[in-house]
């Protein structure tokens, strides 16, 4: 028998891809057709769908409102609907209405032309249609006698009343100031001199004193000093002489960070300061995108911002593995769901495409009714609850027993005290008149709210308006007052002592400058302003006056009445200088320079004094490097003493080691340290083994210009500016304890440096006799390698500083540096590290030469040629012009201007002093 063979396929029947010679029911294997339309121009077109159904419906556009203009009986679909419009409908009258398509309820309105503008003085008020013939009203002094009368005026205005001539003295500076006078009459005004005196305030305690004055007036302000600057930080109002003691306020500004308006100085937040609009990355393919940034602020490739959007979900068919973020929901695809399809179910999914062959009747909710099980008549069948359950229960909101979820009884029949338990019902508010002890509620869902009566005028018009009251008082009006309208501002002339209600109809016009010698604090309408009294208060300004009153920096405005023109005459009232009075303060504008001053107003070259930074402490007595000529402190103070924290001395101020051994020597022994003193606490353990390093810098420089730059303390100095230089690099930690000694070898007969031996008990070696004073001179500096360091870093490190780098350090020209190592026996390592052994040379094979060997032999041996034709030719002339001169040659060699001989040498005996090292 042949052995069985297996076929699997879709044995299933229903399947559209049923397979009758399959011998092995695969269930995996089996597709099924999706019904639906299939028709993409149809209404209900489904895309999934492979089989046709005849289920294609294709709907009608259209306005479906019966009432519609554009009604359509033949539609399907609900489109746009065009709604009827009433309105006047005759073009003739003048509510006429163009869009109007019926005409009910509206009448139509006569038109009625005329003026039509509020305020001019023909309005019409039964006119609808403006004619173009309004009188505006032009308001000023009708009075033909006054100074400020005008011919357009057709009202008058009591903001500006009419003013008349009145002669007198005008001018403030004068002594018989009028103010009442209007113009100067003749020769009225009477000026300070000599003859009429000088008025002014005599007493020197005040801010007016003024020593020319003989008539004593004007003293009103004691002197008070302290900060007038109101812009400071320590203002004071009562001060009256500014004392230079005034600090200016922090920067104040926006502090968000993500606001365009940020600024990182800021230290006073200021949120209105703040733009409101948003900084961040503004690159739509940067992860850290922001939609809200108005101003790119370079944050889109940060670390965190780097990758690609993409669908992040595992489960979408479209899943990117790379993907980091997603810019929304639609990023992500998934396949259709397999669900409920009938509208008509309860779990309808409009996204499903249907149940599968598995679960057929996936599609509930036919069974209508009450699925509720909290109400009477639920029914646990029902699968589409349609909203008809009901519960038997007390629905009276303040009932005692009130049942939230209950639907029936309603009406009177719910109020049955045998459903619902009514508490007592009254007010509760023990100050009003109806209150009831015994009450249980009040409320708006109880009857007869509000059920407390408290008794009152409840007219809103009237003068004695209660807004608490609930009733309204018995009597006439209901216990309103009548209505007596009229001003009821004391400060205006129309004041009506008898009205109760302000009709809006004061005249309050007057001065509205604060500072002004008129000024009006009530007043709402601008009238003319005496600023005779406002001016510079400030004694230190150019322009001040000792006769002002109120400074200039209070008037914050000038009103066109001030700098307006007579109505009479065409003339100015007043120059346009009369409201510039501000203090002229003249000093230094520019800020770059060191006295600059923020308050004043001119400029003067004179006053601007150049900054000089350098160090200003005059305080502390341990400044090593406080300059005399800086005016600004630019925090490069040096401050020397004891920087070694574990010891008695240490100084938490001082930025320079100081040593002061007393000794004589230039070793420093720990105990011996007058500066810092002893230990705390002895060491842990003995200090690292350090290499001993000898450093000899090639100089251009000769002794004298050393003596210019290091005097006496050369060795101090040069160990001092070689510490410093080391320690700015950064590396490693360093100081002047690290070095070991310096020397410069000078002779001793040099001035002034016969005179340092006293001073510094330093001694001279010898090594340097008959050294020329203009000869160039090595430094030689010892030192211990940095902590923690290699020697080997440590070389590389000297090695690789540029000759123009230590030349700034020690402030001589230095050209070269040679470093050695000294080992433990003494002998010195120099060119640490060694530099590599070159490799062996090629050899001619011939000579047995190196090529390089052979080309130098040859070079040398072709110059001596040439040197030797070139010698013979030179010769030959020289003979030649000696034969054509009558000079001979023994004449012309003693022509030649020889030296004068050097003077013989002293014997030591004799006290010269001999050449030494100074180290």
């Amino acid at each position: 028998m042949a052995p069985y063979s297996s076929h699997p396929g879709c044995r299933d029947a229903t399947a559209s891809n049923y397979d009758g010679t399959a011998n092995v029911h695969k269930a995996s294997m089996c597709s099924y057709a999706i019904s639906g339309c299939t028709d993409p121009k149809a209404d209900n077109y489904e895309a999934a769908a492979t089989a046709l159904d005849s289920s294609c419906k294709y709907l009608v556009l259209g306005c479906m409102t019966a009432t519609a203009l554009n009604y359509d009986s033949l539609a399907t679909k609900s489109g746009i609907c065009k709604e009827a419009e009433e309105g006047c409908m005759d073009n003739t009258m003048s509510n006429y209405n163009k869009f109007a398509t019926y005409q009910s309820t509206t009448v139509c309105k006569q038109l009625v032309s005329g003026c039509t503008e509020t305020g001019s003085l023909n309005l019409n008020s039964l006119a609808n249609v403006d004619d173009g013939t309004c009188i505006q009203a032009v308001a000023g002094c009708m009075d033909s006698l006054a100074g400020n009368f005008d011919v357009a005026n057709n009202i008058d205005n009591p903001a500006a009343p009419c003013f008349f001539y009145v002669e007198g003295c005008t001018s403030s500076f004068a002594i018989n100031y009028d103010t009442l006078a209007t113009i100067d009459s003749l020769n009225a005004c009477k000026f300070p001199s000599a003859k009429n005196g000088r008025p002014g305030c005599t007493d020197s305690t005040y801010v007016e004193y003024l020593s020319i004055a003989t008539i004593d007036r004007g003293c009103k302000t004691v002197n008070a000093p302290g900060c007038t600057q109101k812009a400071a930080l320590n203002y004071d109002p009562s001060a009256t002489i500014y004392d230079n003691s005034c600090i200016a306020k922090p920067l104040s500004g926006c502090a968000v960070p993500d606001d365009t308006n940020y600024n990182p100085s800021v230290v006073v937040a200021d949120p209105a300061a703040c733009s409101g609009q948003k900084t961040g990355c503004m690159d739509s393919l940067s992860l850290c995108f922001s939609s809200k940034a108005v101003q790119d602020d370079g944050s889109c490739y940060n670390a965190n911002c780097k990758g690609v959007f993409g669908c992040t979900d595992s489960t979408a068919t479209n899943y990117n593995p790379l993907a980091v973020k997603e810019r929304g929901l639609l990023d992500c695809a998934f396949p259709p769901s397999i669900g409920c399809s009938r509208p008509d179910a309860t779990n309808y999914d409009p996204s499903a495409i249907g149940c599968d062959a598995s679960n057929p009747s996936c599609c509930t909710g036919f069974i209508k009714g009450c699925a509720d099980s909290r109400m009477s008549n639920y029914d646990p069948i029902v699968d589409n609850d349609d909203g008809s359950c009901y519960r038997v229960g007390c629905t009276i909101g303040y009932a005692k027993n009130y049942d939230v979820l209950a639907t029936d009884p309603k009406g009177v029949t719910a109020q049955n005290p045998a459903i619902c338990t009514l508490p007592v019902v009254g007010c509760m508010n023990t100050l009003a008149p109806n209150y009831a002890s015994k009450a249980e509620y009040e409320g708006p869902m109880a009857p007869g709210f509000p059920q407390c009566k408290f008794p009152g005028c409840l007219d809103s018009a009237a003068p004695n308006f209660n807004p608490s009251a609930t009733v309204g008082t018995s009597g006439a009006l209901g216990g309103c007052d009548v209505v007596i309208g009229g001003c009821t501002n004391s400060n205006a002339p129309n004041y009506m002592p008898k009205a109760n209600v302000d009709n809006k109809q004061c005249e309050l016009g007057g001065c509205m400058i604060p500072g002004a010698n008129n000024y009006r604090s009530w007043a709402e309408e601008s009238a003319l302003c005496d600023m005779s009294g406002v001016g510079c208060t400030d004694s230190l300004a150019k322009n001040y006056l000792d006769s002002y009153s109120v400074s200039a920096k209070q008037i914050d405005f000038c009103p066109p009445s001030i700098l307006g023109t007579d109505p009479a005459t065409g003339k100015p009232l007043n120059p346009a200088s009369y409201c510039q009075r501000a203090c002229v303060i003249v000093g230094c504008t520019d800020s770059t320079f060191f006295s600059y001053n923020p308050l004043a107003t001119v400029y003067e070259r004179t006053a601007c004094l150049v900054k000089m930074s350098g160090c200003t402490d005059t305080v502390s007595t341990n400044t090593f490097n406080y300059q005399a000529t800086a005016n600004w402190d630019d925090g490069s103070c040096i401050y020397g003493g004891c920087t070694d924290s574990i010891r008695f001395g240490y100084d938490p101020s001082s930025t320079l080691q100081l040593y002061n051994p007393g000794n004589g020597t230039v070793k420093y022994d720990d105990d011996k340290w007058t500066t810092c003193g002893g230990f705390y606490v002895p060491p842990a353990s003995p200090p690292t083994l350090r290499s001993n390093f000898a450093l000899t810098f090639g100089s251009a420089e000769s002794c004298v210009s050393m003596f210019a730059v290091f005097f006496c303390d050369y060795k101090y100095m040069l160990k001092l500016k070689f510490s410093m230089f080391m320690f700015s690099l950064g590396t490693h930690p360093w100081s002047i304890a690290d070095m070991l000694d310096a020397s410069i070898p000078c002779p001793t007969t040099v001035k002034p440096y016969d005179t340092c031996a006293a001073k510094t008990l330093r001694q001279l070696a010898d090594g340097v006799e008959g050294r020329q004073l203009n000869e160039a001179i090595d430094l030689d500096l010892s030192m211990l390698t940095p902590e923690g360091m290699s020697d080997e870093a440590f070389t590389e490190q000297l090695m690789s500083i540029d000759p123009a780098a230590w030349s700034a350090a020690f402030g001589i020209t230095i050209t070269g540096l040679t470093v050695c190592r000294l080992a433990p026996d003494g002998t010195k390592q120099c060119a640490f590290p060694p530099p590599p052994a070159p490799s062996s040379p090629a050899v001619d094979a011939d000579t047995g030469l190196p090529p390089y060997l052979i080309a130098v032999i040859v070079l040398l041996v072709l110059g001596t040629v040439v040197l030797v034709i070139v010698g013979t030719l030179w010769y030959r002339r020289k003979q030649q012009r000696l034969k054509g001169t009558a000079v001979t040659p023994d004449v012309a060699e003693r022509a030649v201007v020889q030296p004068p001989a050097l003077p013989p040498a002293l014997p030591a005996s004799a006290g010269a002093p001999a050449a030494t090292s100074l180290e």
